[in-house]
């Protein structure tokens, strides 16, 4: 810093010195020059008559070339300047008896005889040396008798102005010389202050330094250290809040379920969220910079864009991505002015949206079918009983107590179907207390004891006396277990057995209800815990199909888990965890 302040200093006044040295030789010299001889010229032309008047003196006595001659080296030993003489009738009687056609080709001389004063500067040989020629005219008795021409040959100034101009270039130097010094001293002054500045500000760059040391003086530097600590507290302020606005924003984009994406004109992906990748399958850094193609490869996103960039409108459709199995709504939005010719895209997942209108379509196909049997059922009874058969004491009741069963089967489902909807819903609350294991398979063993032994069926029940207690809602776990229990029930021939159990893995205790019944085909063991999924349809008369979906959902109440293990023909298991504590 300080060599870099010393040359901005010292090298313009260093180029004013030499264009002032420039300025001396090639316009002032010559103007001096010019002047000092304008300024000399009058001596000249007094020194030039007082010789004429000699001449014309001397002339009257005697006239001849070797008087003239001998007057010209005379005058001239002085070497100040040279005379020549001009006498065109010397050796005549009559020295005024001049004929002035003689003097076409010296013009100087023949102004002079006829009476006028000629004065000029010339250079010399075409170099810098000067002469001042002077032509007057020579009286003798008042009449011109011939012409006199002095002529000086000077250095283009005279010595005192020569030692002027010196001096004035030697000054110049040393000026250059003290720049050079005042330079070095101003700039190692003023240079460390600067370089600190500049350090510090570096610093605070680098997040190494807070603020800009603020120096107590009244110059330059002061100044300029308060007015960079002054911008560096509010380049702070600033940072602060575009770090805080940048980490809200980019929050907000990573935890959005919707996908964002933005490209610039050209198509090419300038963000990216990780939504919208992860519903792509890209990598956010990988994708930035990449043409929008190449990333989404899906050709009705494609066109959307064109379109919105041609339309310059907002747009939207709906696609299923093939990749992730998938369907996506995608909104097009041009973001003009701000942000011109670039697109936002918005995705939202609809895939949820989609298997919820499916189990919407399925809830009300399955409750339609569900209704319609037991109600068919009855529409055919009535009719039957209504033509003929209420005369026969028998058939009618026999008509009856079908039509009871029925009506039993569709309060069932309309009970089962509300249990549910409220279980789902959240408006069951839990009355949990502390309720032992082994007491709830007891009692729920209890209440289907009527039912195993119509079906002539062996029960077994293994359970731990040391288990720890739960808190549960006993009176809904206990209908958990006895929905298992009337399942096995039902799918397990006669001479069956059915094994309840209850043992402790790690913080839960996992119940277990196992039979010897037909079993379960792997193709509908993941589904058995939907809503009115049955595994035969044609024995759709062996339950309502809710049973397992709704002892699913108690368990999940509790913080536990539900599943199912069956081999075709060899019975089936049903097993469910309850935390130790429980949520």
């Amino acid at each position: 810093m300080r060599r870099l302040l010393f040359w901005r200093i010292a090298i313009p006044l260093i180029l004013a010195l030499i264009v002032s040295t420039g300025l001396v030789k090639y316009v002032l010299e010559p103007r001096l020059t010019e002047s000092y001889t304008q300024s000399s010229l009058p001596n000249y032309l007094i020194t030039a008559r007082t010789i004429a008047r000699s001449v014309s003196l001397q002339l009257q006595n005697s006239c001849s070339n070797q008087t003239i001659s001998d007057l010209e080296k005379n005058f001239s030993e002085t070497g100040q300047f040279s005379i020549y003489l001009t006498i065109p009738n010397c050796g005549q009687d009559n020295l005024a008896s001049i004929d002035l056609n003689q003097f076409d080709n010296q013009p100087d001389t023949k102004n002079a005889i006829s009476g006028l004063e000629v004065s000029k500067t010339n250079s010399l040989n075409n170099s810098t040396l000067k002469s001042m020629e002077i032509v007057i005219p020579i009286y003798l008795d008042n009449q011109i008798i011939g012409a006199l021409r002095l002529i000086t040959s000077t250095q283009p100034i005279p010595y005192l102005l020569a030692q002027l101009i010196n001096n004035i270039y030697l000054a110049l130097i040393a000026l250059i010389f003290l720049v050079i010094v005042l330079a070095w001293i101003i700039s190692s002054l003023y240079s460390p202050q600067i370089n600190k500045i500049a350090d510090e500000i570096r610093a605070m760059v680098e997040n190494q330094k807070e603020e800009i040391t603020v120096y107590d003086r009244k110059d330059e530097i002061g100044y300029l250290s308060r007015t960079v600590h002054q911008v560096s507290i509010n380049l702070k302020d600033r940072m602060k809040k575009y770090v805080a606005d940048r980490n809200t924003f980019t929050t907000i984009l990573t935890n959005m379920n919707d996908g964002i994406l933005i490209v610039d004109e050209a198509g090419t992906v300038q963000l990216i969220n990780r939504a919208a990748s992860q519903m792509f399958t890209v990598e956010e850094n990988s994708a930035i910079n990449h043409s929008l193609v190449e990333i989404l490869r899906n050709h009705e996103i494609e066109e959307l864009w064109l379109n919105c960039q041609s339309k310059k409108q907002q747009l939207s459709i709906n696609v299923e991505i093939a990749l992730n199995h998938i369907h996506i709504r995608v909104i097009a939005s041009p973001l003009e002015p701000q942000l011109p010719g670039s697109t936002l895209f918005l995705f939202q997942d609809l895939t949820r949206i989609s298997q919820l209108e499916i189990i919407r379509r399925d809830f009300v196909s399955n409750v339609s079918h569900e209704l319609r049997t037991p109600l068919t059922s009855l529409k055919i009874l009535t009719e039957t009983l209504y033509e003929s058969a209420w005369e026969d004491p028998a058939v009618a009741k026999n008509f009856l107590e079908k039509m009871d069963a029925e009506i039993d089967n569709l309060i069932q489902m309309v009970q089962e179907l509300l249990e549910l909807s409220r279980i789902e819903s959240g408006k069951v609350p839990l009355q949990k207390t502390a309720t032992m294991p082994c007491d709830l398979i007891k009692r729920a063993v209890d209440r289907m004891q009527m039912q195993i032994e119509r079906g002539k069926l062996l029960v077994h029940v293994e359970c731990q006396a040391d288990l720890p207690s739960l808190e549960i809602d006993s009176a809904r776990m206990e209908q958990v277990l006895v929905n298992l229990i009337h399942n096995s029930i039902k799918f397990t021939p006669p001479a069956g057995s059915i094994i309840i159990s209850a043992k402790r893995a790690d913080s839960s205790i996992i119940f277990a209800v196992k039979d010897t019944g037909i079993g379960i085909p792997p193709r509908d063991l993941e589904r058995i815990f939907e809503r009115f999924y049955k595994v035969d349809r044609s024995r759709s008369n062996l339950g309502t199909g809710l049973g397992l979906s709704i002892a699913r959902h108690l368990v999940e109440a509790h913080g536990g888990k539900i599943w199912a293990e069956s081999i075709q023909t060899q019975g089936s298991t049903f097993y469910f965890s309850i935390p130790i504590q429980s949520l």
